[in-house]
């Protein structure tokens, strides 16, 4: 097999699943998943802001992320 023992692929294979493991845990924690709940500040009940911010809302429940409008 290319001249390896199965010693040697075994020993590769190890640390080929540890370095993966390491980096997969790395990136879940300094690149966290994006938050499933975000507030949006609107002027005043009945206003244009509102209209918009309805539209938004929609948008994001599509990705199912709730939209808190104040």
């Amino acid at each position: 097999m290319l001249g390896f023992s199965r010693w040697q692929l075994f020993k590769g294979f190890v640390f080929t699943l540890a370095a993966f493991s390491v980096v997969s845990l790395a990136l879940t924690y300094f690149i966290p998943a994006p938050p499933s709940k975000v507030g949006m500040a609107i002027a005043f009940r009945g206003g244009s802001l509102e209209y918009y911010g309805r539209q938004y809302r929609d948008i994001f429940a599509r990705f199912n992320i709730e939209l808190e409008l104040r």
